[in-house]
This record gives structure tokens, C-alpha cells and sequence, in this order.
């Protein structure tokens, strides 16, 4: 299936909330809690990524994918889109554009589609993170 890489408008923030909404939240590891949908607008307009775009496939919006300023790549595509060989396609892409740094793929542990995903495209696991979170505050301590 052909695909298009489009620079990411305010025209696109609807799509991706429901792409965010869709995401299953077990697998999330950059948020603990759905955003509003101002939260949302805010963080796009803020330019998080050093390279986003927004896939298409034909006339409809897709999926969109994204490097971070730390060589991080990324992609999520609507559930429609998978396994239609789009995400190899989009990444293959990617990675010809930034051939000269070392990507990293971040993915939740519980994220074996992701993982073997990824693993299929020569991405090798070079580490595992654990992550200690702070006991919930006492209800005399949010005072």
C-alpha cells in the first residue's frame, strides 16, 4: 500500500487524540494518564520532535511517526493500517533519511507486537529499565 509522510498541521490534532485514544494504556510508556484534549493541542504545538510526520495512505490520515532530539523513532499507526506493511515501509523511510545516526526504539515491555515489530527491522534490545514510582501522597500531605 503506497503511503505519504505530510508535515503534522493543527488541522491533525483531532486525529491524533484518537489515535491516542485508541492506543491500548498498558503498552504507554510516555504518559501514565490520557491527556484533555487542550493538554493535547498544547503538547503538539509545542514542537516535541526534531522530524514528525503524519502518514497517509491514499486520501485518508493513517498514522504518523516521529524522531526525538534523542535519536528516538517512533510510529503508530490507526488499527486499520496495521499489518498491511505500511509500518515497515514508513520506518525502512526513516531510516534512510537519518542513515547516519543511531535510532533508538523505546517500547513498554509489555509490547510484544511492538517489540518483535521492530526486531523484524534489524532493531537489536540493548537494554532493559526499571523504574521505581513514589508512593501515592497521604491525603495531609496534598495540603
Amino acid at each position: 500500500m503506497d503511503f505519504d509522510l505530510r508535515h503534522i498541521t493543527s488541522d491533525d490534532f483531532k486525529f491524533l487524540y484518537d489515535l491516542l485514544l485508541d492506543r491500548d494504556p498498558r503498552i504507554n510508556i510516555s504518559h501514565k494518564s490520557m491527556p484533555t484534549y487542550e493538554e493535547h493541542c498544547k503538547y503538539w504545538l509545542s514542537r516535541p520532535y526534531v522530524w514528525d510526520r503524519l502518514i497517509w495512505c491514499g486520501p485518508e490520515r493513517s498514522g504518523y511517526c516521529y524522531v526525538t532530539q534523542h535519536s528516538e523513532i517512533g510510529i503508530f499507526l490507526a488499527s486499520n493500517y496495521q499489518g498491511k506493511k505500511i509500518g515497515p515501509a514508513v520506518i525502512r523511510t526513516i531510516l534512510d533519511k537519518f542513515k547516519s545516526f543511531r535510532l533508538l526504539a523505546n517500547i513498554s515491555p509489555f509490547n510484544g507486537r511492538s517489540r518483535r515489530f521492530f526486531e523484524s527491522l534489524g532493531f537489536k534490545l540493548i537494554q532493559m529499565t526499571y523504574a521505581v514510582e513514589p508512593p501515592s501522597a497521604t491525603a495531609e500531605e496534598r495540603q
